[in-house]
């Protein structure tokens, strides 16, 4: 059959009936591609308003070119032609690229130049090229599903996954609104009101999270200020206003290592033993440091040393091992760790910010009115008691 089909090509008459039937059935192929990928069993479609955090952070590139060229082969192979269309051009720019990259300036690079010829290591070699053929490869599936979205977009507006995490991206590097409307319109965006949409979905969905956080009260509030300077365009001494804010951010942390509620009912034991308690005017107002000693007990160790002497003994084998003469580094592999007394475990903080205040916390009454918004926020007080 590829014979029939090349002797009619190579054919002079018919070279151009071929081509147009071929263009027929590639079109056609490649349009019935587009429609399938569209279709919403693909998994593509996004609903901005129920945009959740989730979801976001499931998304990736790679995943979506793996869908892309799985449901257009043909089209996927087409785009990937057409971007690699002058493969010897292509060389030439990464072969300038590699120079650019190598040399910090034009003295660098000419010195470079006439410097004798040192041969490469095969294997560092073929290392580099795989790293540059790996950011190229990664450079072009980008552009290929960016060219896929754009088509699949207008073929259907609710295939907008790629749209929606490109327009949250620009919203969040604080975008003005009419590059956003440009992107929206050539289908590299969704609409401003539909980032709207957006925001406010992943608002509400914090908001619940922060307070869903809050109410476990094994929660650490944390808040420090920060200032935003506004400048205006033309500033006059009629109209002299303070440029500076004096705002407050805050976060909570989720109190890890098995704290429960029970560990903070200490208030009274606390203030049992206060100094500022009435109860103990007698009490000295100087801690014994003698009373540090007794938190780890020393017990008996075959080297006869102490907790203390055998941590600085470890630390002088870490200097003179890792910082000494060149003949100690041999013994790196034996150093091993210091003793541990009462190990923390390590574990990774949960932490969820919350919504920045316009309150200067400079003053006392700031202090308390960033204290009262964030247990507000997280849902932790008198709900009879009415906000601001």
């Amino acid at each position: 059959m590829e014979q029939v089909f090349e002797a009619v090509y190579s054919y002079p008459g018919g070279r151009e009936v071929a081509s147009n039937w071929a263009h027929k059935i590639v079109v056609e192929e490649c349009r019935l591609e587009m429609l399938a990928l569209a279709h919403k069993d693909v998994g593509m479609h996004f609903s901005a308003r129920r945009a959740t955090h989730e979801s976001l952070v499931e998304f990736d590139i790679e995943a979506m070119a793996e869908v892309i060229a799985k449901t257009v082969p043909r089209l996927w192979r087409l785009f990937g032609v057409l971007l690699s269309a002058d493969s010897e051009k292509i060389k030439r720019r990464q072969q300038q690229r590699k120079v650019k990259a190598g040399a910090d300036s034009e003295d660098e690079y000419w010195q470079e130049d006439n410097m004798p010829h040192i041969p490469e290591d095969p294997e560092d070699s073929d290392s580099e090229h795989d790293i540059h053929e790996e950011d190229r490869q990664r450079q072009k599936i980008l552009t290929l599903v960016t060219m896929i979205s754009i088509a699949a977009n207008s073929t259907n507006q609710l295939w907008n996954t790629f749209q929606t995490l490109n327009g949250g991206y620009m919203h969040a590097c604080n975008t003005p609104e009419s590059v956003i409307g440009y992107q929206s319109k050539i289908g590299l965006s969704i609409s401003p009101s539909a980032i709207n949409d957006l925001v406010t979905s992943l608002g509400r969905e914090a908001s619940y999270s922060i307070q869903k956080l809050g109410w476990t009260l094994l929660t650490s509030y944390a808040y420090d200020n920060f200032d935003v300077e506004i400048k205006h365009s033309v500033p006059t001494v009629d109209k002299a206003q303070e440029t500076l804010l004096h705002l407050t951010s805050g976060t909570l942390i989720l109190l890890e290592h098995g704290v429960t509620i029970d560990d903070l009912c200490c208030s009274k034991e606390l203030w049992r033993k206060s100094k500022v308690n009435p109860v103990n005017f007698k009490m000295s107002k100087m801690i014994d440091w003698r009373k540090v000693l007794t938190l780890h007990p020393e017990g008996v160790h075959p080297s006869g040393l102490t907790h203390r002497e055998r941590f600085n003994t470890w630390k002088f084998t870490h200097d003179l091992v890792m910082h000494g003469p060149e003949y100690f580094h041999q013994f790196r592999g034996k150093l091993g760790h210091p003793e541990t007394i009462d190990t923390i475990p390590i574990v990774k903080s949960k932490q969820i910010p919350v919504r920045g205040m316009d309150i200067n916390q400079s003053t006392v009454q700031g202090n308390c009115n960033a204290l009262t918004d964030l247990f507000g926020q997280g849902g932790v007080g008198d709900p009879e008691v009415k906000k601001g």
